[in-house]
């Protein structure tokens, strides 16, 4: 059920896009550039940092879905099997490891990140920008959870789970594309709500 008196029933993450009109179409295009651009982390990579900071934050909203998009796109799934509750045992690339170590602890005790927590990155082997892009992952999964979690969102495993999939398959910007239209469509009726409503009042 949602936080909102106005809206009781389940909401999901596009009737939550319907509550920001004015900036939702431009935060999907962002995570297309964030989570789709040039990077040295792979889009699977990434998928999987999503995922595994989602788990920890306690989104199941986030984390279902952007594990069915991780594994589509490559990520082992026998990661997500073991990584929670034992994360050296999880079968995870050497070399991704250090990533995961510092998104971990950006996620949980992000006020005590220090310039050490990134030079086991580096020692991997890592340019500069894959600890930038890390960064900008873990913040931009924080920034979701907590409107996933903040509006109590719901929606059934197997919708998560065709919702990742699609991801992997399409990337984000049909999502943006979708908002906008759903939108534009929310806009135009509340546009001939007003009228029907003036209507009426001039012909009292």
């Amino acid at each position: 059920m949602s936080v909102l008196k106005s809206r009781p029933g389940a909401l999901g993450l596009r009737e939550i896009f319907g509550l920001m009109p004015d900036h939702a179409e431009s935060v999907v295009r962002y995570y297309e550039a964030v989570m789709r651009g040039p990077s040295p982390l792979s889009p699977g990579e990434r998928e999987l940092i999503y995922s595994y900071c989602s788990a920890l934050a306690g989104c199941h909203y986030a984390h279902t879905s952007h594990k069915a998009c991780a594994i589509a796109l490559g990520v082992d799934r026998r990661i997500f099997d073991v990584i929670l509750d034992d994360f050296e045992a999880a079968p995870v690339p050497k070399r991704l490891k250090p990533v995961l170590r510092f998104a971990r602890k950006l996620t949980l005790a992000p006020a005590v990140i220090e310039p050490a927590d990134a030079a086991p990155i580096f020692a991997a082997g890592w340019p500069e920008q894959a600890v930038i892009d890390t960064i900008v992952v873990t913040s931009l999964t924080a920034w979701i959870n907590r409107i996933l979690n903040g509006f109590c969102a719901s929606a059934p495993d197997a919708v998560h789970v065709k919702a990742g999939r699609n991801l992997a398959k399409r990337g984000y910007i049909p999502v943006a594309l979708e908002v906008r239209r759903q939108i534009a469509d929310a806009r135009a009726k509340t546009a001939r709500a007003s009228g029907r409503k003036k209507k009426l009042s001039a012909s009292r």
